[in-house]
């Protein structure tokens, strides 16, 4: 089923519909929108500035956890395509909303413990978290660009690492090319539950 645009609700500009993951996000004031398909409304969200699945897919069955994983990455890429790097940053779930954080830094440790502080802020609240950022996975081929997403629950010690693999043309034109297909890389250490990251454990990965 096709979803058609509807206007913003805060600046009335058209928003971008994801019909697939039945989002709307404006790129004007930075809102996000659940598409209701049955019914093909929208209500807003509270918005602040091996393969596992299917990033693709046209599945109406996919849950809420899923989702919050397909959005996160889908707003990685745009990030990446338009701005050529990705703050890292968190999507959070709670009931029906979703609020998004960015999490700037002079390096990797400090977004990662700002992360980590943001989420543990609101763990009483929530029902799960995705951490979005740019890393590196291993693979039979080397070590690849990756777009990586970990998403954590309060009721789980570790979170679930998936990964979107790309390409960058760095001496050509500089195409960005995205590899098809979520692939799940294990866990990680939760936000909410782990250590604090230090320079030294970030040496290790």
């Amino acid at each position: 089923m096709s979803l058609t645009p509807t206007k913003c609700t805060g600046c009335g500009s058209v928003l971008e519909v994801n019909s697939n993951l039945g989002t709307a996000f404006c790129t004007n004031c930075h809102m996000a929108f659940v598409v209701e398909k049955d019914e093909q409304t929208i209500s807003t969200l509270d918005i602040q500035a091996g393969s596992a699945l299917d990033l693709h897919s046209e599945s109406d069955e996919l849950d809420a956890m899923d989702k919050i994983v397909h959005f996160a990455l889908e707003e990685a890429m745009k990030k990446l395509e338009q701005n050529g790097e990705v703050v890292p940053f968190t999507v959070v779930l709670h009931g029906d909303n979703l609020q998004i954080m960015n999490h700037p830094g002079e390096d990797a440790v400090e977004c990662f413990n700002a992360a980590t502080t943001a989420v543990r802020h609101m763990a009483h609240v929530m029902d799960a978290y995705v951490f979005a950022y740019e890393g590196y996975v291993n693979t039979d081929s080397g070590t690849r660009d990756a777009l990586i997403a970990e998403r954590g629950r309060p009721d789980s010690e570790t979170a679930e690492a998936f990964a979107i693999l790309y390409t960058l043309d760095e001496e050509g034109d500089g195409l960005l090319t995205f590899e098809e297909g979520l692939f799940d890389i294990g866990s990680a250490s939760s936000l909410l539950h782990g250590a604090r990251v230090t320079s030294d454990d970030l040496d290790e990965l």
